[in-house]
């Protein structure tokens, strides 16, 4: 399992001027809940300055290891590279776009080793502009409705039990990797507490969830699960 602590993951496509502070608040929070604590900057193919600041930064501090990749991967990439690194017991992605504060954060770490995994929702979400809320709604009554599973919200910063996580055959590479790992989880009977915070939004940024190859990744893994639910065995036609 490694040793007792947390590791952070922090993807980071064209972040350059987000990253540093997402950082800063990993390496100021996460000690505050474990001992042992390591950061890993993924610099997803970026086209601007964010690789130097992850390589500034991780010869600055210890803690932090900098990743580089010549083109973008996709956030289930990273992730699945960044558990794969991972040397602690539990491990979290916080976005290199900085929309995790302190004391979000603090919330979702404050509840480690209460449960296999910790599941945040957003309680701020009517900050989001209303076509985002509508199709994350909608995303998460899709997966419930197939999967009988009543979660507030799949795609937050959960915080994992690495052995756990690292057991989880993770397709897809677009935004629903944490749903594909939650599903799985949580069907084989691991425990999670669901936790509520409130999100930092930049109503002048644009996200990159509409991008058609995420929008094409999202709609398939919804598909998908939804096609196994229908198909399992012992379900009644």
């Amino acid at each position: 399992m490694g040793r007792d602590g947390v590791t952070v993951i922090v993807p980071a496509l064209d972040e350059e001027c987000d990253l540093e502070s997402a950082v800063r608040t990993a390496l100021d929070v996460a000690p505050r809940h474990a001992s042992t604590v390591e950061v890993l900057v993924f610099d997803d193919g970026s086209r601007d300055g964010t690789g130097a600041i992850a390589d500034r930064l991780a010869a600055a501090d210890p803690r932090v290891r900098a990743i580089h990749h010549d083109r973008p991967m996709g956030p289930g990439a990273v992730f699945l590279r960044g558990v794969a690194a991972a040397r602690t017991s539990h491990v979290i992605v916080v976005q290199g776009k900085d929309d995790t504060p302190a004391e979000a954060l603090d919330a979702i770490l404050g509840r480690r080793g209460r449960a296999d995994a910790i599941v945040p929702y957003t309680l701020n979400s009517g900050d989001r502009p209303l076509v985002r809320r509508a199709l994350s709604a909608a995303f998460v009554a899709a997966l419930n409705a197939a999967t009988g599973l009543r979660l507030r919200y799949y795609n937050h910063s959960v915080l994992h039990r690495t052995d756990l996580v690292r057991t989880v055959p993770v397709r897809t590479s677009s935004y629903a990797y944490q749903a594909e790992v939650l599903i799985d989880l949580l069907r084989r009977g691991c425990s999670y507490e669901e936790v509520g915070v409130t999100d930092r939004f930049d109503p002048g940024r644009r996200t990159r969830a509409f991008r058609p190859a995420n929008v094409i990744g999202v709609a398939g893994f919804v598909a998908g699960v939804a096609w196994r639910s229908i198909n399992a065995p012992g379900r009644p036609a």
